[in-house]
């Protein structure tokens, strides 16, 4: 499940600091305001990476596990052949699928505010059969970033998204090129 101890970490220290300021009076107390309920959201990543060989053997491993409880799920499975990992926390209708598709490229699919059924209704809407035949250009070990980014879907009827963005980057001896793209429900 997703590691939310940099984020509490975070938000008890800022909670620490304004309440150090309001009983030292360093700020006035204000009247709390109503939490926006959070809006339905998923997003796509497609990820070529000199390190996804050697995730394959980690995805491998986690075809056939199969955990539940009342607060979720994560299974490993397969499909058309490529290691599927799943997750979901019941609690924030949220959770992930990541797939390594050909062996190369991760596709992950996140989703907040939606039910399990979600994450693989949004991954289907990515073309493996046309992914799976980008190939990098000659002499270079990974598919451009920008080349990744038709290969993320547009939104379906009842969705917006903002434009696919793209990342390429090095470090750490891998390197990485990445297409992203963030979907919303429409009001």
């Amino acid at each position: 499940m997703r590691d939310m101890s940099i984020s509490c970490s975070h938000a008890l220290a800022v909670l620490a600091f304004s309440g150090a300021l309001m009983f030292a009076g360093g700020a006035p107390a204000q009247e709390p305001t109503p939490a926006t309920p959070p809006q339905p959201e998923v997003t796509i990543t497609i990820t070529d990476s000199t390190a996804n060989q050697m995730l394959s053997q980690a995805f491998a491993a986690t075809v056939g596990v199969d955990q539940k409880s009342d607060a979720g799920y994560q299974k490993g499975y397969d499909i058309r052949g490529n290691p599927v990992r799943e997750e979901y926390e019941n609690a924030r209708r949220g959770g992930s699928l990541t797939a390594l598709v050909h062996g190369r490229f991760t596709v992950a699919v996140e989703v907040v505010e939606l039910p399990a059924e979600e994450l693989r209704t949004w991954f289907d809407r990515v073309d493996l059969a046309k992914l799976e035949a980008l190939e990098p250009e000659k002499g270079q070990p990974l598919v451009r970033d920008t080349k990744l980014i038709p290969y993320v879907p547009d939104p379906p009827v009842g969705w917006m998204a903002q434009p696919a963005t793209s990342l390429g980057s090095q470090g750490a001896g891998f390197q990485i090129s990445q297409a992203t793209r963030v979907y919303r429900k429409k009001k």
